[in-house]
């Protein structure tokens, strides 16, 4: 598989984690994260990996860096969406 295909990697670490290969599933995960490590779902899912292992502390930190994530994305989409004339308006009291 390309090392680079990060939804290829995505993929087989989601499908591996519903067969419970966890640590597997962990390999594919992190083989995304070091071509992409802004992929929320990938820390989400990590850190579900991280639980059913029973490393808790492992798992808050990428639930941590998975609400950062998930933050900065939804703060990136509000900004770049098109401003609508309401948004333009001056209220009227």
């Amino acid at each position: 598989m390309d090392l680079g295909d990060v939804d290829a990697w995505f993929s087989k670490g989601v499908t591996l984690a519903w067969l419970k290969k966890y640590k597997q599933a962990l390999y594919c995960l992190n083989q995304v994260t070091r071509v992409r490590i802004d992929y929320p779902s990938v820390w989400r899912l990590k850190a579900t990996m991280y639980a059913l292992m029973g490393h808790e502390r492992l798992s808050r930190l990428c639930t941590e860096v998975a609400e950062r994530l998930q933050l900065k994305e939804d703060s990136d989409s509000f900004e770049d969406a098109p401003a609508t004339e309401e948004s333009h308006s001056v209220p009227v009291y």
